[in-house]
């Protein structure tokens, strides 16, 4: 028996000492070191000299951090065997039996588990609302910086796996968009629960571009949900893997960087052709990529039809009718000054998570979501954004203004019958009808449609907003905009 403690006291002097001498800490510092030197390299900003001083800077710090590691894994292993070796001397225990036990099966396996128990706090998350451990820090940070790379490698995979030429176009794609908080996420849930749609979810994350290869990967190495979680936004949204989401902005991102230069977005113009054939075949692509995909996860082959929610596909409204004529695009609406009091609501919230969480803000950014916080890059409708600041996104009157320029602008496109405006407000009063006539303006198949989607629609509360924070003026004409739209939405 005494031998057998012995052994075990290698295992527990090792882990002990490696925690004491902080080789779990040193080695989140190389992953963090990795990290800087990836984003380094895809900097396209930097410079080649400037790259080649950070790297080298980079490239010093790992050699002495994985010196460290060395040093101190030598010192771990050494201390408690000279330990034993000591006792084996005196002729307490002997050294052959330790070793013969120390390499069992079964004393690999047990002293493996204690490890791992011991280590594993150290490289999942650092704080209780960090979702991310170091290691999917690296995976997303190494995905975000190559977006631009991950292009052609979609050329490979359309070769692969999309052998079977369908049009996507031809078949009333959905489009969601509309400012922030307007019920668009709400939306794409109800339909995404109809097997005749298929969408991005959060397991498509953080190779957006190339889904069939990363999904491949996903099963390989495994992402199980660990249940839904409420999402950062605070709002009692539940979600988890297979929950859907917008990311489809990441391909506008990619391909059309001029708009995202400023700090403000402008909306697209329907004489752009710059890379116009090239996007429309990688976006048609892409849409059946996102079939296939979600068809893998029904008990049929029904999904047929690309729906997606983006928020910034209100600026470009136009551009969507050019690249696909049978879409549908629908713009949902509230109440403008307490839409607006949650758009305020809702940015204090993002740069609150921002300053805590450097990571969250980098993710956002790099997935395209610049409705809150400090990436906060308003779409510049009619060029209402050249009479404010992002630093004036604190005020209400801020967003009210917002809230105009962006259904004034879109006002103006409702002349097609393919542009379906809906009223939110009047969905959460009459779910029953507003769902009905939801579904014949979007052509859905499903026959319980409303059935299953209206249990999931609650009323909502009324909250007490300060009007006087808002300029009588912005307030009669958000409401005259209002007036309008209700008229001509679908319910």
């Amino acid at each position: 028996m005494i031998h057998w403690f012995a052994s075990f006291f290698l295992v527990f002097a090792f882990i002990i000492i490696i925690k004491w001498l902080r080789i779990p800490e040193i080695s989140k510092d190389v992953i963090k070191t990795a990290n800087k030197s990836v984003l380094v390299i895809f900097d396209q900003e930097q410079t080649d000299e400037e790259k080649e001083k950070q790297l080298q800077l980079n490239a010093k710090l790992l050699f002495k951090q994985f010196f460290k590691i060395i040093f101190a894994g030598g010192i771990a292993v050494i201390t408690p065997f000279s330990f034993v070796w000591l006792l084996s001397k005196s002729n307490l225990i002997s050294l052959e039996k330790i070793i013969t036990i120390s390499t069992s099966p079964g004393f690999l396996i047990t002293g493996f588990i204690i490890a791992l128990i011991a280590f594993l706090p150290f490289f999942r998350k650092s704080k209780e609302t960090d979702k991310y451990s170091e290691l999917d820090k690296l995976l997303h940070q190494i995905a975000f910086a190559s977006f631009a790379s991950h292009v052609s490698i979609s050329e490979f995979e359309n070769y692969i796996f999309l052998k079977n030429k369908e049009k996507p176009e031809k078949e009333n794609p959905v489009f969601i968009t509309g400012l922030p908080r307007s019920g668009t996420t709400f939306l794409l849930e109800c339909c995404s629960q109809c097997s005749e749609f298929a969408t991005h979810c959060y397991r498509d994350m953080p190779f957006v571009i190339t889904p069939i290869f990363w999904s491949y990967f996903v099963a390989i190495f495994g992402r199980k949900s660990s249940g839904k979680q409420e999402r950062a936004h605070g709002d009692g949204m539940l979600i988890d893997y297979d929950s859907p989401e917008a990311f489809e902005e990441i391909l506008w991102k990619t391909f059309w960087k001029h708009h995202y230069k400023h700090d403000f977005i402008n909306p697209w113009k329907i004489e752009e052709n710059q890379d116009f054939s090239t996007f429309k075949q990688f976006f048609v692509n892409h849409m059946q990529k996102i079939k296939f995909l979600r068809r893998g996860k029904r008990t049929n082959l029904s999904a047929t039809r690309y729906i997606s929610k983006n928020n910034g596909n209100i600026a470009r409204i136009t551009f969507l009718r050019k690249l696909f004529p049978e879409s549908i695009i629908l713009v949902p609406f509230r109440e403008p000054v307490s839409h607006s009091a949650s758009l305020l609501k809702q940015h204090l919230n993002f740069l609150s998570i921002h300053k805590s969480d450097p990571f969250a803000e980098e993710y956002m950014k790099a997935i395209g979501h610049f409705d809150f916080g400090n990436n906060l890059k308003p779409i510049n409708f009619n060029n209402w954004f050249e009479k404010f600041a992002v630093e004036q996104a604190v005020e209400p009157e801020f967003w009210l203004q917002y809230w105009i320029a962006c259904y004034k602008y879109n006002l103006q496109l409702a002349r097609d019958n393919n542009l379906l405006f809906f009223n939110y407000d009047k969905l959460c009063q009459k779910p029953e009808d507003s769902l009905q006539l939801l579904k014949n303006a979007l052509k859905i198949k499903q026959e319980d449609f409303v059935t299953i989607n209206l249990e999931k629609v609650h009323k909502a509360t009324a909250k007490e907003i300060n009007r006087s924070d808002f300029s009588k003026d912005s307030i009669t004409k958000s409401e005259n905009l209002l007036e309008r739209l209700a008229e001509i939405a679908v319910n």
